[in-house]
């Protein structure tokens, strides 16, 4: 597992970017989620997992070649928009979607 100990690392300020601009998510096509239970349905859905920040131990469950980095905490708190976010943020791209077959 590698490490990242800066909060200005660019793969953090993307992925804090993800987590906070919209207009940015649909440019770089990916978008951000918090939370192991996420990062399990994510996995088993088959979907395109680009990064994963932890601060704890590295998921065993993750597909081969998923880049997986551990961090401080305090680099999670600052990624995640979420108020109390859990120990792992992580970005998959976005589903391809028929703009004719809104919301199915």
């Amino acid at each position: 597992m590698l490490e990242i100990t800066s909060r200005k690392n660019p793969l953090v300020r993307h992925l804090k970017k993800l987590g906070a601009d919209g207009e940015y998510r649909r440019l770089s096509g990916e978008y951000l989620c918090d939370g192991d239970k996420l990062l399990r349905e994510a996995v088993a859905s088959k979907a395109a997992i680009a990064a994963v920040l932890t601060s704890g131990d590295s998921p065993e469950y993750l597909p081969e070649g998923v880049p997986v980095y551990h961090v401080e905490r305090g680099v999670i708190e600052t990624v995640s928009p979420l108020k109390n976010p859990q120990n792992i943020v992580f970005s998959c791209a976005l589903p391809d979607r028929d703009a004719s077959k809104p919301f199915e």
